[in-house]
């Protein structure tokens, strides 16, 4: 079964992750991830392939990115990885 995925806000409310928990886990600083949160900046491919793997997969490249094909280029990264 498919898990359901949510945006980087969701995710952190629903399981109470501060954004300097977060931005400690991923190597990036605070004000990086709250904007991220709030949809004002992208993450990178390589951070939000990290984004992918500490949320279990309910925070996805379509939740992050605008790009489509930036969104094509993350998955073929994972899968390359797998």
């Amino acid at each position: 079964m498919r898990k359901q995925t949510m945006s980087l806000d969701e995710w952190m409310t629903k399981n109470g992750v501060s954004a300097y928990a977060l931005g400690m886990r991923l190597g990036t600083n605070v004000a990086h991830i709250l904007r991220i949160r709030k949809g004002v900046n992208e993450p990178g491919l390589e951070l939000a392939a990290k984004l992918f793997v500490v949320t279990g997969g309910r925070v996805t490249s379509a939740d992050l990115l605008r790009d489509r094909s930036a969104v094509d280029a993350l998955a073929t990264k994972i899968e390359e990885a797998a």
